[in-house]
C-alpha cells in the first residue's frame, strides 16, 4: 500500500523560566507517549533559541497526521505546561533523501523503502 507521506511542524512558544536541560529530560520522558501512535513513524523534539519548542513529526499520512493531534488530552497537557496552544503546520512530502538508509525515493515509496531497508539488514 503507498501511502503520501506527511511531515507535521508543532511550535509552542515557551514561558520564562524554561531551560535547556530540564526540556530535554522533560523529553526523554514524554518520548514514550510516541512510541505506540498509529501512523507516526519519527518525532523530532525542537527548540528555537530557547523561545519556541516543538517537534517535526514523520506520518504515513495525511490522516494519521490529523488522528495524532484530536486527542483533546494533548492540546491540554500543553497547555498544563506551556500555558499556550500548539502551531500545527501540515507538508506532503514530494521527495525524500535519506543518507542514512542511502536511498532517494518519492514521498509515497519512502515508508516501503525504510521497510524494505530493515528486512535486509
Amino acid at each position: 500500500m503507498r501511502h503520501k507521506l506527511f511531515i507535521s511542524i508543532v511550535q509552542i512558544d515557551l514561558p520564562e523560566g524554561i531551560t535547556h536541560d530540564g526540556l530535554e529530560e522533560g523529553f526523554l520522558i514524554s518520548g514514550r507517549r510516541y512510541v505506540d501512535i498509529p501512523g507516526l513513524l519519527r518525532k523530532y523534539y525542537l527548540l528555537k533559541d530557547g523561545a519556541v519548542t516543538g517537534g517535526i513529526f514523520v506520518w504515513k499520512s495525511y490522516k494519521y497526521a490529523l488522528a495524532g493531534y484530536a486527542d483533546p488530552e494533548w492540546k491540554k497537557l500543553i497547555w498544563g505546561k506551556y500555558r499556550t496552544q500548539p502551531k500545527i503546520s501540515y507538508f506532503n512530502v514530494l521527495v525524500v533523501v535519506d543518507n542514512a538508509l542511502d536511498a532517494i525515493c518519492r514521498g509515497s515509496d519512502y515508508v516501503e523503502t525504510i521497510e524494505n531497508k530493515r528486512v535486509q539488514k
